[in-house]
């Protein structure tokens, strides 16, 4: 899997759900699907290519397995795909699983650029935050990474239920004991908040 830190906790999850589940998972259109459809295969799970079917297609292939859930990943993955898959399978769950709150994201970075342009980034964060609601209510639930998270959406009056999965993510053990108690960490902060 990548590196960054959604990657992994959904590649984590998706390693807890194949034991138990036939997990597929449909990608909606990246142009760079390896080596992920590679690596999805080993851990097991059956990759699909959701801008190779038609919505009929796509129903007729899944008419002979009953979706228990259909997880969307992040919102605007969802904000497209829920009003097909709640028409084409209206008993599955629709679950949105936000690696993060866009618009929580946005409203940071908002606050980071010159004073001039803010207004503008500011009007971005409230247009992505109505949309990200909008979404998340129309979702059966919604899974975050974050007990913060799931309480400003709370907070916020969100009625959808909201469950909490961390990152997932296996800690090498650390190297032994050093001389001294001190340590250093160099690294930036020039990804986008």
């Amino acid at each position: 899997p990548d590196r960054f830190a959604g990657c992994v906790r959904l590649t984590e999850w998706l390693r807890l759900l194949v034991p138990r589940y036939r997990v597929f998972f449909a990608t909606t259109g990246n142009a760079r699907e390896e080596p992920y459809r590679g690596n999805l295969r080993k851990l097991g799970v059956i990759p699909l290519s959701l801008p190779c079917y038609t919505p009929r297609e796509l129903s007729r292939f899944f008419t002979t397995l009953p979706l228990s859930a259909i997880v969307l990943v992040n919102y605007a993955t969802a904000k497209i795909w829920i009003p097909i898959l709640r028409r084409l399978f209206p008993e599955s769950r629709l679950i949105v699983d936000s690696a993060d709150l866009a618009f929580l994201r946005h409203r940071r970075r908002a606050r980071l650029v010159p004073a001039a342009r803010r207004p503008a980034f500011q009007a971005r964060a409230r247009k992505i935050r109505a949309e990200e609601w909008q979404t998340y209510r129309q979702a059966d639930a919604v899974t975050l990474s974050t007990p913060s998270e799931a309480a400003l959406l709370a907070r916020g009056g969100l009625d959808t239920p909201c469950f909490t999965i961390p990152l997932l993510q296996p800690i090498p053990p650390f190297p032994p004991p050093c001389p001294t108690e001190d340590l250093l960490f160099v690294g930036n902060f020039s990804h986008p908040p």
